[in-house]
Protein backbone atom coordinates (compact mmCIF):
# COMPACT_ATOMS: atom_id res chain seq x y z
CA UNK A 1 0.00 0.00 0.00
CA UNK A 2 1.11 3.52 -0.85
CA UNK A 3 2.58 5.68 2.44
CA UNK A 4 -0.03 8.21 1.62
CA UNK A 5 -3.13 6.21 1.03
CA UNK A 6 -2.03 3.97 3.97
CA UNK A 7 -2.24 7.56 6.48
CA UNK A 8 -5.34 8.20 5.02
CA UNK A 9 -6.97 4.74 5.84
CA UNK A 10 -5.98 5.55 9.30
CA UNK A 11 -7.10 8.58 9.19
CA UNK A 12 -10.40 7.45 8.37
CA UNK A 13 -10.88 4.94 10.85
CA UNK A 14 -9.81 6.91 13.71
CA UNK A 15 -12.33 9.81 12.26
CA UNK A 16 -14.93 6.86 12.43
CA UNK A 17 -13.78 5.76 15.70
CA UNK A 18 -14.15 9.28 17.32
CA UNK A 19 -17.44 9.68 15.93
CA UNK A 20 -18.57 6.48 16.35
CA UNK A 21 -17.49 7.11 20.52
CA UNK A 22 -19.45 10.42 20.31
CA UNK A 23 -22.45 8.79 20.05
CA UNK A 24 -24.90 9.13 23.05
CA UNK A 25 -25.49 5.18 24.34
CA UNK A 26 -28.56 4.09 24.28
CA UNK A 27 -30.75 4.13 27.71
CA UNK A 28 -32.61 1.27 29.05
CA UNK A 29 -33.49 -0.72 31.58
CA UNK A 30 -29.80 -2.25 31.50
CA UNK A 31 -27.95 0.56 30.82
CA UNK A 32 -29.60 3.22 32.65
CA UNK A 33 -28.24 2.68 36.13
CA UNK A 34 -24.92 3.65 35.36
CA UNK A 35 -25.74 6.76 33.11
CA UNK A 36 -25.08 9.32 35.49
CA UNK A 37 -24.12 12.00 32.88
CA UNK A 38 -26.40 15.39 33.30
CA UNK A 39 -28.62 15.76 30.59
CA UNK A 40 -30.08 18.82 31.85
CA UNK A 41 -28.69 21.51 34.13
CA UNK A 42 -29.87 25.02 35.19
CA UNK A 43 -29.02 27.99 37.81
CA UNK A 44 -30.63 27.27 40.91
CA UNK A 45 -28.16 24.26 41.21
CA UNK A 46 -30.64 21.99 39.44
CA UNK A 47 -28.65 18.69 37.41
CA UNK A 48 -30.75 16.14 35.65
CA UNK A 49 -29.07 12.91 35.15
CA UNK A 50 -29.43 10.34 32.18
CA UNK A 51 -30.50 7.52 34.68
CA UNK A 52 -33.11 9.96 36.83
CA UNK A 53 -33.97 10.94 33.84
CA UNK A 54 -35.01 7.44 32.56
CA UNK A 55 -36.45 6.57 36.06
CA UNK A 56 -39.42 9.42 35.33
CA UNK A 57 -39.75 8.08 31.56
CA UNK A 58 -40.28 4.72 32.32
CA UNK A 59 -43.02 5.59 34.63
CA UNK A 60 -45.04 7.37 31.91
CA UNK A 61 -47.41 5.87 29.42
CA UNK A 62 -45.21 7.12 26.37
CA UNK A 63 -44.92 4.22 23.93
CA UNK A 64 -47.06 1.63 26.00
CA UNK A 65 -45.97 -1.02 23.77
CA UNK A 66 -42.44 -0.75 24.62
CA UNK A 67 -39.60 -0.28 21.93
CA UNK A 68 -37.39 2.39 20.99
CA UNK A 69 -39.18 5.68 21.34
CA UNK A 70 -39.09 8.32 18.44
CA UNK A 71 -36.61 11.21 19.61
CA UNK A 72 -39.44 13.90 19.54
CA UNK A 73 -41.27 12.14 22.39
CA UNK A 74 -37.89 11.56 24.30
CA UNK A 75 -36.72 15.45 23.78
CA UNK A 76 -40.58 16.94 24.69
CA UNK A 77 -40.86 14.32 27.96
CA UNK A 78 -37.13 16.17 29.01
CA UNK A 79 -38.49 19.36 28.45
CA UNK A 80 -41.42 18.78 30.38
CA UNK A 81 -39.44 17.66 33.23
CA UNK A 82 -36.99 20.30 33.37
CA UNK A 83 -40.14 22.81 33.24
CA UNK A 84 -41.78 21.09 35.82
CA UNK A 85 -39.08 21.41 37.80
CA UNK A 86 -38.62 25.15 37.57
CA UNK A 87 -42.21 25.77 38.13
CA UNK A 88 -41.66 24.10 41.56
CA UNK A 89 -38.53 26.48 42.30
CA UNK A 90 -40.85 29.59 41.51
CA UNK A 91 -43.46 27.61 43.31
CA UNK A 92 -41.42 27.36 46.35
CA UNK A 93 -40.89 31.45 46.24
CA UNK A 94 -44.80 32.21 45.49
CA UNK A 95 -46.23 34.26 48.67
CA UNK A 96 -49.63 32.25 48.67
CA UNK A 97 -50.69 34.59 51.17
CA UNK A 98 -51.65 37.32 48.61
CA UNK A 99 -54.22 34.86 47.04
CA UNK A 100 -56.84 34.83 49.60
CA UNK A 101 -58.99 31.59 49.01
CA UNK A 102 -56.08 29.53 48.21
CA UNK A 103 -54.29 30.37 51.25
CA UNK A 104 -57.80 29.93 53.01
CA UNK A 105 -58.03 26.34 51.63
CA UNK A 106 -54.95 25.69 52.41
CA UNK A 107 -54.42 26.53 56.48
CA UNK A 108 -58.20 24.79 56.22
CA UNK A 109 -56.09 21.54 55.28
CA UNK A 110 -53.15 21.98 57.56
CA UNK A 111 -55.47 22.70 60.80
CA UNK A 112 -57.34 19.54 59.83
CA UNK A 113 -54.33 17.65 59.94
CA UNK A 114 -53.32 19.85 63.06
CA UNK A 115 -56.28 18.58 64.70
CA UNK A 116 -56.27 15.04 63.19
CA UNK A 117 -52.76 14.54 64.98
CA UNK A 118 -53.80 16.30 68.07
CA UNK A 119 -56.58 13.89 69.14
CA UNK A 120 -54.68 10.79 67.93
CA UNK A 121 -51.73 11.99 70.27
CA UNK A 122 -54.39 12.76 73.19
CA UNK A 123 -57.09 10.50 72.85
CA UNK A 124 -56.81 7.69 70.59
CA UNK A 125 -53.53 6.70 71.48
CA UNK A 126 -54.44 6.19 75.62
CA UNK A 127 -57.23 4.14 74.26
CA UNK A 128 -55.99 0.38 74.68
CA UNK A 129 -58.86 -2.65 74.94
CA UNK A 130 -57.49 -6.24 75.45
CA UNK A 131 -60.07 -9.45 74.01
CA UNK A 132 -61.90 -9.87 76.93
CA UNK A 133 -62.58 -6.19 77.26
CA UNK A 134 -64.19 -6.58 73.79
CA UNK A 135 -66.63 -9.89 74.50
CA UNK A 136 -67.62 -8.58 77.93
CA UNK A 137 -68.30 -5.21 75.58
CA UNK A 138 -70.03 -7.28 73.04
CA UNK A 139 -71.99 -9.80 75.52
CA UNK A 140 -73.46 -6.73 77.48
CA UNK A 141 -74.89 -4.86 74.11
CA UNK A 142 -77.28 -6.57 71.91
CA UNK A 143 -78.91 -3.34 70.99
CA UNK A 144 -75.80 -2.69 69.07
CA UNK A 145 -74.57 -6.14 67.78
CA UNK A 146 -77.57 -8.60 67.61
CA UNK A 147 -78.60 -9.47 63.99
CA UNK A 148 -81.75 -10.87 62.11
CA UNK A 149 -81.56 -14.62 60.62
CA UNK A 150 -79.90 -14.56 57.74
CA UNK A 151 -78.21 -16.57 54.91
CA UNK A 152 -75.02 -16.05 52.64
CA UNK A 153 -76.44 -16.85 49.39
CA UNK A 154 -74.87 -17.92 46.28
CA UNK A 155 -78.32 -17.71 43.44
CA UNK A 156 -78.88 -18.81 39.86
CA UNK A 157 -81.53 -18.04 37.59
CA UNK A 158 -83.03 -18.43 34.72
CA UNK A 159 -85.88 -16.18 33.02
CA UNK A 160 -88.19 -16.28 30.04
CA UNK A 161 -86.02 -13.64 28.50
CA UNK A 162 -83.20 -15.02 29.03
CA UNK A 163 -83.78 -17.96 26.85
CA UNK A 164 -85.92 -15.79 24.26
CA UNK A 165 -82.91 -13.69 23.70
CA UNK A 166 -80.19 -16.37 23.92
CA UNK A 167 -78.68 -18.18 20.48
CA UNK A 168 -81.65 -20.53 20.17
CA UNK A 169 -83.65 -17.81 20.21
CA UNK A 170 -85.83 -18.79 17.09
CA UNK A 171 -86.07 -22.58 18.38
CA UNK A 172 -87.49 -20.68 21.53
CA UNK A 173 -89.93 -17.92 20.13
CA UNK A 174 -91.24 -21.25 18.13
CA UNK A 175 -92.42 -22.70 21.10
CA UNK A 176 -96.22 -22.56 22.09
CA UNK A 177 -96.56 -21.01 26.30
CA UNK A 178 -96.87 -24.88 27.39
CA UNK A 179 -93.77 -26.42 25.61
CA UNK A 180 -92.10 -22.94 26.51
CA UNK A 181 -92.49 -23.37 30.55
CA UNK A 182 -91.64 -26.87 29.93
CA UNK A 183 -88.44 -26.27 28.35
CA UNK A 184 -87.65 -23.40 30.17
CA UNK A 185 -87.74 -26.03 33.58
CA UNK A 186 -85.96 -28.18 31.89
CA UNK A 187 -83.00 -26.04 31.33
CA UNK A 188 -82.90 -25.05 34.98
CA UNK A 189 -82.88 -28.78 35.50
CA UNK A 190 -80.19 -29.77 33.58
CA UNK A 191 -77.93 -26.95 35.69
CA UNK A 192 -78.73 -28.32 38.76
CA UNK A 193 -78.06 -32.06 37.33
CA UNK A 194 -74.89 -30.32 36.69
CA UNK A 195 -73.97 -28.82 40.22
CA UNK A 196 -75.20 -32.16 41.82
CA UNK A 197 -72.52 -34.04 39.62
CA UNK A 198 -69.83 -31.66 41.00
CA UNK A 199 -69.91 -28.64 38.69
CA UNK A 200 -68.54 -25.40 39.81
CA UNK A 201 -71.65 -23.19 41.08
CA UNK A 202 -69.48 -19.69 39.95
CA UNK A 203 -68.67 -21.05 37.35
CA UNK A 204 -72.14 -22.43 36.07
CA UNK A 205 -73.64 -19.25 37.44
CA UNK A 206 -71.41 -17.06 35.01
CA UNK A 207 -72.42 -18.91 31.94
CA UNK A 208 -75.86 -19.75 32.22
CA UNK A 209 -77.66 -17.20 35.00
CA UNK A 210 -80.06 -14.79 34.11
CA UNK A 211 -79.54 -12.44 36.97
CA UNK A 212 -77.11 -9.70 35.40
CA UNK A 213 -76.49 -8.23 38.85
CA UNK A 214 -74.83 -11.22 40.24
CA UNK A 215 -73.72 -13.60 37.25
CA UNK A 216 -70.24 -11.63 36.86
CA UNK A 217 -69.51 -12.48 40.47
CA UNK A 218 -70.19 -16.27 40.09
CA UNK A 219 -74.01 -15.78 41.31
CA UNK A 220 -72.95 -14.15 45.02
CA UNK A 221 -76.02 -12.59 46.56
CA UNK A 222 -74.61 -11.69 49.66
CA UNK A 223 -76.33 -12.10 53.38
CA UNK A 224 -80.02 -12.04 53.01
CA UNK A 225 -82.56 -11.45 55.85
CA UNK A 226 -86.38 -12.76 55.64
CA UNK A 227 -88.94 -11.19 53.74
CA UNK A 228 -86.82 -9.36 51.01
CA UNK A 229 -87.84 -12.31 48.26
CA UNK A 230 -90.49 -13.15 46.62
CA UNK A 231 -92.38 -16.77 47.96
CA UNK A 232 -91.65 -19.53 48.53
CA UNK A 233 -87.61 -17.82 48.80
CA UNK A 234 -87.88 -17.95 52.58
CA UNK A 235 -89.30 -20.82 53.35
CA UNK A 236 -86.73 -22.61 50.63
CA UNK A 237 -83.53 -20.61 51.85
CA UNK A 238 -83.63 -20.82 55.52
CA UNK A 239 -84.30 -24.66 55.45
CA UNK A 240 -81.71 -25.60 53.34
CA UNK A 241 -78.62 -26.46 55.38
CA UNK A 242 -75.28 -24.88 55.14
CA UNK A 243 -72.87 -25.79 52.52
CA UNK A 244 -76.15 -27.73 50.41
CA UNK A 245 -77.89 -27.13 46.65
CA UNK A 246 -81.79 -25.88 46.98
CA UNK A 247 -83.96 -26.16 43.98
CA UNK A 248 -84.70 -25.85 41.26
CA UNK A 249 -88.25 -23.64 42.26
CA UNK A 250 -90.67 -21.43 40.42
CA UNK A 251 -91.71 -18.19 41.19
CA UNK A 252 -93.40 -15.81 38.77
CA UNK A 253 -89.93 -14.22 37.64
CA UNK A 254 -88.60 -17.49 37.20
CA UNK A 255 -86.82 -20.09 38.02
CA UNK A 256 -83.89 -20.30 41.00
CA UNK A 257 -81.46 -22.50 42.26
CA UNK A 258 -79.75 -21.37 45.39
CA UNK A 259 -76.36 -22.57 47.59
CA UNK A 260 -76.37 -21.73 51.17
CA UNK A 261 -72.65 -20.66 51.89
CA UNK A 262 -73.63 -19.61 55.85
CA UNK A 263 -76.73 -19.51 58.16
CA UNK A 264 -76.55 -17.02 60.81
CA UNK A 265 -79.50 -17.41 63.75
CA UNK A 266 -81.24 -14.23 64.97
CA UNK A 267 -79.47 -12.50 67.92
CA UNK A 268 -75.93 -11.95 69.16
CA UNK A 269 -73.56 -13.51 66.04
CA UNK A 270 -70.66 -15.85 67.01
CA UNK A 271 -68.09 -13.45 69.09
CA UNK A 272 -65.35 -16.20 67.58
CA UNK A 273 -65.89 -15.07 64.27
CA UNK A 274 -63.27 -12.48 63.13
CA UNK A 275 -65.84 -10.30 61.24
CA UNK A 276 -67.68 -9.67 64.58
CA UNK A 277 -65.39 -9.56 66.99
CA UNK A 278 -63.26 -6.63 64.73
CA UNK A 279 -67.11 -5.03 64.48
CA UNK A 280 -67.16 -5.35 68.44
CA UNK A 281 -63.44 -4.38 69.37
CA UNK A 282 -63.53 -0.96 66.59
CA UNK A 283 -67.07 0.42 68.90
CA UNK A 284 -65.45 -0.05 72.50
CA UNK A 285 -62.52 1.70 70.90
CA UNK A 286 -65.22 4.71 69.57
CA UNK A 287 -66.90 4.49 72.58
CA UNK A 288 -64.00 5.15 75.07
CA UNK A 289 -62.44 7.44 72.89
CA UNK A 290 -65.29 9.18 72.63
CA UNK A 291 -65.51 9.44 76.37
CA UNK A 292 -61.75 10.65 76.73
CA UNK A 293 -62.20 13.11 74.10
CA UNK A 294 -65.83 14.61 75.63
CA UNK A 295 -63.54 14.99 78.67
CA UNK A 296 -60.57 16.84 76.83
CA UNK A 297 -62.91 19.36 74.93
CA UNK A 298 -64.61 20.13 78.42
CA UNK A 299 -61.26 20.74 79.38
CA UNK A 300 -60.24 23.09 76.96
CA UNK A 301 -63.72 24.70 76.68
CA UNK A 302 -63.01 25.66 80.13
CA UNK A 303 -60.85 28.08 79.26
CA UNK A 304 -62.05 29.16 75.87
CA UNK A 305 -62.66 33.02 74.95
CA UNK A 306 -63.91 34.17 71.82
CA UNK A 307 -64.63 37.76 70.77
CA UNK A 308 -67.49 38.09 67.93
CA UNK A 309 -67.53 40.35 65.60
CA UNK A 310 -71.33 41.70 66.70
CA UNK A 311 -72.14 43.03 63.22
CA UNK A 312 -71.95 40.01 61.69
CA UNK A 313 -74.79 38.88 63.71
CA UNK A 314 -78.00 40.20 62.23
CA UNK A 315 -76.85 39.78 58.15
CA UNK A 316 -76.63 37.81 55.45
CA UNK A 317 -73.45 36.69 55.65
CA UNK A 318 -73.29 36.01 52.05
CA UNK A 319 -73.45 39.59 51.40
CA UNK A 320 -70.13 39.92 53.67
CA UNK A 321 -66.52 40.06 51.80
CA UNK A 322 -64.89 36.91 52.51
CA UNK A 323 -61.87 38.59 54.07
CA UNK A 324 -64.06 40.23 56.74
CA UNK A 325 -62.78 39.29 60.58
CA UNK A 326 -66.11 37.55 62.64
CA UNK A 327 -64.30 35.94 65.45
CA UNK A 328 -61.01 36.10 67.43
CA UNK A 329 -59.95 33.15 69.74
CA UNK A 330 -58.17 33.25 72.62
CA UNK A 331 -56.65 36.54 71.37
CA UNK A 332 -54.51 34.55 69.20
CA UNK A 333 -56.63 33.53 66.03
CA UNK A 334 -59.01 34.90 63.78
CA UNK A 335 -61.69 33.69 61.49
CA UNK A 336 -63.54 35.09 59.09
CA UNK A 337 -66.63 35.13 56.72
CA UNK A 338 -65.67 32.48 54.75
CA UNK A 339 -65.35 29.90 57.51
CA UNK A 340 -69.05 31.05 58.22
CA UNK A 341 -70.43 30.82 54.69
CA UNK A 342 -68.84 27.49 54.51
CA UNK A 343 -71.32 26.31 56.85
CA UNK A 344 -74.31 28.51 56.77
CA UNK A 345 -76.23 25.94 54.17
CA UNK A 346 -75.82 23.38 56.31
CA UNK A 347 -77.12 25.58 59.97
CA UNK A 348 -80.35 27.17 57.53
CA UNK A 349 -81.11 23.13 56.92
CA UNK A 350 -80.90 22.52 59.90
CA UNK A 351 -82.99 24.97 61.96
CA UNK A 352 -85.16 25.27 58.63
CA UNK A 353 -84.36 29.18 57.96
CA UNK A 354 -83.79 31.23 55.50
CA UNK A 355 -81.04 32.68 57.00
CA UNK A 356 -79.49 32.49 60.01
CA UNK A 357 -80.59 34.27 63.16
CA UNK A 358 -78.01 35.82 65.45
CA UNK A 359 -78.21 33.10 68.29
CA UNK A 360 -77.67 31.01 65.37
CA UNK A 361 -74.63 32.82 64.50
CA UNK A 362 -73.18 32.72 67.58
CA UNK A 363 -73.60 28.99 67.85
CA UNK A 364 -71.67 28.59 64.31
CA UNK A 365 -68.73 30.86 65.68
CA UNK A 366 -68.61 29.17 68.65
CA UNK A 367 -68.64 25.82 66.40
CA UNK A 368 -65.51 27.80 64.46
CA UNK A 369 -63.77 28.82 67.71
CA UNK A 370 -63.75 25.68 68.62
CA UNK A 371 -61.75 24.54 66.05
CA UNK A 372 -59.20 26.98 66.61
CA UNK A 373 -58.80 26.04 69.73
CA UNK A 374 -58.42 22.40 69.21
CA UNK A 375 -55.48 23.77 66.82
CA UNK A 376 -54.19 26.26 69.20
CA UNK A 377 -53.82 22.92 71.79
CA UNK A 378 -51.89 21.05 69.32
CA UNK A 379 -49.08 23.72 69.05
CA UNK A 380 -49.03 24.06 72.81
CA UNK A 381 -47.67 20.55 73.05
CA UNK A 382 -45.28 21.00 70.12
CA UNK A 383 -46.68 18.97 67.45
CA UNK A 384 -46.03 22.01 65.00
CA UNK A 385 -42.61 21.74 65.70
CA UNK A 386 -42.67 17.86 64.73
CA UNK A 387 -40.46 16.95 61.46
CA UNK A 388 -43.71 15.18 60.34
CA UNK A 389 -45.82 17.81 60.68
CA UNK A 390 -43.55 20.33 59.24
CA UNK A 391 -42.84 18.33 56.05
CA UNK A 392 -46.13 17.86 55.38
CA UNK A 393 -47.27 21.60 56.20
CA UNK A 394 -44.29 22.76 53.65
CA UNK A 395 -46.33 20.13 50.86
CA UNK A 396 -49.53 21.46 51.21
CA UNK A 397 -47.94 25.02 51.23
CA UNK A 398 -46.01 23.71 47.67
CA UNK A 399 -49.20 21.64 46.43
CA UNK A 400 -51.31 25.23 46.69
CA UNK A 401 -48.58 27.27 45.26
CA UNK A 402 -48.21 24.84 42.84
CA UNK A 403 -52.20 25.06 41.72
CA UNK A 404 -51.93 28.72 41.69
CA UNK A 405 -48.96 28.54 39.14
CA UNK A 406 -50.92 26.29 36.79
CA UNK A 407 -54.20 28.29 36.50
CA UNK A 408 -52.13 31.32 36.04
CA UNK A 409 -50.55 29.37 32.82
CA UNK A 410 -53.01 30.53 30.68
CA UNK A 411 -56.36 31.91 30.31
CA UNK A 412 -58.91 29.27 31.29
CA UNK A 413 -61.67 31.20 29.77
CA UNK A 414 -59.75 31.71 26.25
CA UNK A 415 -62.49 30.71 23.44
CA UNK A 416 -60.97 31.34 19.98
CA UNK A 417 -63.16 34.13 17.54
CA UNK A 418 -65.96 33.16 15.20
CA UNK A 419 -64.03 34.44 12.51
CA UNK A 420 -61.02 32.03 13.46
CA UNK A 421 -63.36 29.13 13.92
CA UNK A 422 -64.51 30.10 10.24
CA UNK A 423 -61.24 30.87 8.88
CA UNK A 424 -59.78 27.52 9.90
CA UNK A 425 -63.06 25.27 8.76
CA UNK A 426 -62.12 27.20 5.27
CA UNK A 427 -58.50 26.23 5.53
CA UNK A 428 -58.96 22.40 6.26
CA UNK A 429 -62.21 21.75 4.63
CA UNK A 430 -61.47 18.73 3.20
CA UNK A 431 -60.67 17.56 6.33
CA UNK A 432 -64.40 17.59 7.48
CA UNK A 433 -65.40 15.77 3.84
CA UNK A 434 -66.32 12.37 4.01
CA UNK A 435 -66.48 10.47 0.92
CA UNK A 436 -67.17 7.06 2.25
CA UNK A 437 -69.15 7.55 4.95
CA UNK A 438 -70.65 4.15 5.84
CA UNK A 439 -68.45 1.08 7.00
CA UNK A 440 -70.64 -2.37 6.13
CA UNK A 441 -70.84 -5.73 6.01
CA UNK A 442 -73.02 -7.92 3.93
CA UNK A 443 -74.33 -11.74 3.41
CA UNK A 444 -76.21 -12.39 -0.04
CA UNK A 445 -78.86 -15.23 -0.27
CA UNK A 446 -81.18 -16.41 -3.04
CA UNK A 447 -84.35 -16.69 -0.22
CA UNK A 448 -86.00 -13.62 1.67
CA UNK A 449 -86.85 -15.79 4.47
CA UNK A 450 -83.48 -17.21 4.90
CA UNK A 451 -82.25 -13.87 4.91
CA UNK A 452 -84.34 -12.82 7.91
CA UNK A 453 -83.30 -15.87 9.62
CA UNK A 454 -79.84 -14.81 9.57
CA UNK A 455 -80.49 -11.23 10.49
CA UNK A 456 -82.20 -12.69 13.75
CA UNK A 457 -79.35 -15.23 14.29
CA UNK A 458 -77.28 -11.84 14.31
CA UNK A 459 -79.56 -10.09 16.05
CA UNK A 460 -79.23 -12.75 19.03
CA UNK A 461 -75.65 -12.55 18.74
CA UNK A 462 -74.01 -15.04 16.36
CA UNK A 463 -70.98 -12.99 14.70
CA UNK A 464 -72.19 -11.50 11.20
CA UNK A 465 -68.86 -12.73 9.69
CA UNK A 466 -69.17 -16.05 11.33
CA UNK A 467 -72.35 -16.09 9.44
CA UNK A 468 -71.39 -15.26 6.43
CA UNK A 469 -68.61 -18.06 6.14
CA UNK A 470 -70.98 -20.49 6.44
CA UNK A 471 -73.82 -19.22 4.19
CA UNK A 472 -72.18 -16.86 1.88
CA UNK A 473 -72.74 -18.18 -1.61
CA UNK A 474 -69.36 -19.27 -3.55
CA UNK A 475 -65.60 -20.50 -2.71
CA UNK A 476 -65.19 -20.81 1.34
CA UNK A 477 -61.68 -18.72 1.08
CA UNK A 478 -63.02 -16.29 -0.13
CA UNK A 479 -66.39 -15.85 2.02
CA UNK A 480 -65.19 -13.61 4.22
CA UNK A 481 -63.66 -11.20 2.40
CA UNK A 482 -66.83 -10.70 -0.11
CA UNK A 483 -68.73 -9.96 3.00
CA UNK A 484 -66.34 -7.22 4.86
CA UNK A 485 -66.87 -4.53 2.23
CA UNK A 486 -65.16 -2.18 4.63
CA UNK A 487 -65.87 1.72 3.61
CA UNK A 488 -68.48 2.50 0.53
CA UNK A 489 -70.00 5.73 -0.47
CA UNK A 490 -72.98 6.70 -2.60
CA UNK A 491 -71.14 5.79 -5.75
CA UNK A 492 -69.22 2.09 -4.59
CA UNK A 493 -72.62 0.38 -4.52
CA UNK A 494 -76.65 0.25 -5.74
CA UNK A 495 -78.25 2.91 -4.72
CA UNK A 496 -81.17 0.66 -2.78
CA UNK A 497 -77.92 -0.80 -0.81
CA UNK A 498 -77.02 2.25 -0.21
CA UNK A 499 -80.37 3.88 0.91
CA UNK A 500 -80.84 0.66 2.82
CA UNK A 501 -77.48 1.01 4.79
CA UNK A 502 -77.77 4.52 5.21
CA UNK A 503 -80.70 4.10 6.94
CA UNK A 504 -79.55 1.10 9.31
CA UNK A 505 -78.28 2.30 12.97
CA UNK A 506 -74.64 1.54 13.72
CA UNK A 507 -74.06 -1.71 15.44
CA UNK A 508 -77.59 -3.20 13.45
CA UNK A 509 -78.51 -5.24 10.86
CA UNK A 510 -80.95 -4.07 8.30
CA UNK A 511 -83.77 -6.31 7.22
CA UNK A 512 -83.86 -7.98 3.68
CA UNK A 513 -83.32 -5.89 0.75
CA UNK A 514 -83.42 -7.11 -2.99
CA UNK A 515 -80.93 -6.56 -5.42
CA UNK A 516 -79.93 -7.33 -8.35
CA UNK A 517 -77.33 -10.19 -6.57
CA UNK A 518 -80.42 -11.45 -4.56
CA UNK A 519 -81.53 -10.74 -1.26
CA UNK A 520 -78.57 -9.15 0.95
CA UNK A 521 -78.69 -8.23 4.46
CA UNK A 522 -76.18 -5.68 5.63
CA UNK A 523 -74.54 -4.88 9.20
CA UNK A 524 -73.44 -1.07 9.55
CA UNK A 525 -70.21 -0.97 11.59
CA UNK A 526 -69.47 2.66 11.31
CA UNK A 527 -71.49 5.79 9.79
CA UNK A 528 -69.40 8.93 9.40
CA UNK A 529 -70.92 11.89 7.91
CA UNK A 530 -69.49 15.05 5.92
CA UNK A 531 -69.50 18.22 8.53
CA UNK A 532 -70.56 21.82 7.70
CA UNK A 533 -69.46 24.47 9.48
CA UNK A 534 -72.08 24.49 12.28
CA UNK A 535 -71.44 20.78 13.12
CA UNK A 536 -67.93 21.26 13.21
CA UNK A 537 -67.59 24.41 15.04
CA UNK A 538 -67.38 22.35 18.20
CA UNK A 539 -64.59 20.16 17.20
CA UNK A 540 -62.85 23.15 15.60
CA UNK A 541 -63.05 25.15 18.89
CA UNK A 542 -61.10 22.06 20.49
CA UNK A 543 -58.12 22.42 18.17
CA UNK A 544 -58.00 26.13 18.13
CA UNK A 545 -58.22 26.26 22.58
CA UNK A 546 -55.33 23.30 22.41
CA UNK A 547 -53.48 25.41 20.32
CA UNK A 548 -54.29 27.93 22.40
CA UNK A 549 -52.86 26.37 25.27
CA UNK A 550 -49.86 24.45 23.44
CA UNK A 551 -49.05 28.56 22.52
CA UNK A 552 -48.91 29.61 25.99
CA UNK A 553 -47.17 26.38 27.85
CA UNK A 554 -44.39 27.11 24.87
CA UNK A 555 -44.24 30.41 26.22
CA UNK A 556 -43.71 29.81 29.78
CA UNK A 557 -40.96 26.92 28.71
CA UNK A 558 -39.22 29.51 27.07
CA UNK A 559 -39.64 32.02 29.82
CA UNK A 560 -38.34 29.70 32.82
CA UNK A 561 -35.72 28.38 30.26
CA UNK A 562 -34.44 32.11 29.81
CA UNK A 563 -34.98 33.32 33.36
CA UNK A 564 -33.03 29.98 34.83
CA UNK A 565 -30.51 29.58 31.97
CA UNK A 566 -31.29 25.72 30.95
CA UNK A 567 -28.49 24.07 29.71
CA UNK A 568 -28.23 20.56 28.04
CA UNK A 569 -24.56 19.19 28.62
CA UNK A 570 -25.30 15.75 26.79
CA UNK A 571 -27.33 14.51 24.64
CA UNK A 572 -29.70 12.15 24.85
CA UNK A 573 -29.29 9.06 22.13
CA UNK A 574 -31.71 6.31 21.77
CA UNK A 575 -34.25 5.42 24.64
CA UNK A 576 -35.82 1.82 24.67
CA UNK A 577 -38.70 1.00 27.04
CA UNK A 578 -40.41 -2.30 28.26
CA UNK A 579 -44.12 -2.59 27.59
CA UNK A 580 -45.88 -0.63 30.15
CA UNK A 581 -47.37 -3.62 31.76
CA UNK A 582 -43.48 -5.19 32.25
CA UNK A 583 -41.66 -1.69 33.26
CA UNK A 584 -42.49 -2.54 37.43
CA UNK A 585 -42.57 -6.08 37.12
Amino acid sequence: MRPCLAILVSLGVIVFLLVGCSRPPVLSDETAGAATYVVASADPGYALSARDFYASFRKSTVQPTGGYVDQTAVKAFLDSLVVDTLQGYEADQLDIRKHYHDYWTYRLRYHDYLMQNYFEKTVYEKVSVDSLDVIDFFKSRPDLFAIPEQVDLWHILVLPIGLTSSRDSLYYRSLPPEEFEAQMKEYAFNIYRALCMGANFQDMAMRYSHDQGTKSKGGYQGWVTRNVYLPPFDSVAFSTKVGELAGPYRDKDGWHILFIGDHLQAGLPPIDREMFYQTASRTLQTSKSNEIGMKLMDSLRSGLQVDMNEQMLDTNIYLVGDSVWCGIVNKADTFDAQYLKNIEEAYRTRYKVPNTTPEIKREMMKYMAERFMVVQAARAIGLDTLKRIREHEQALRHETARSILDRNRYDMTWTPSDSAVRGYYQTHKKDFMVEKPLVVQQIVTSDSVFAEFLRDQADAGVDFLELARQHYPGDVTVRSELADLGAIGPKDVDPVFYNAALGTPVGQVSRPIKTKYGWQIIKVLKHEESKGLDQARGQIQMILTQQYKTSMLRQLQDRLFEKYHVRFPSKLGKVHLKPYADRNA
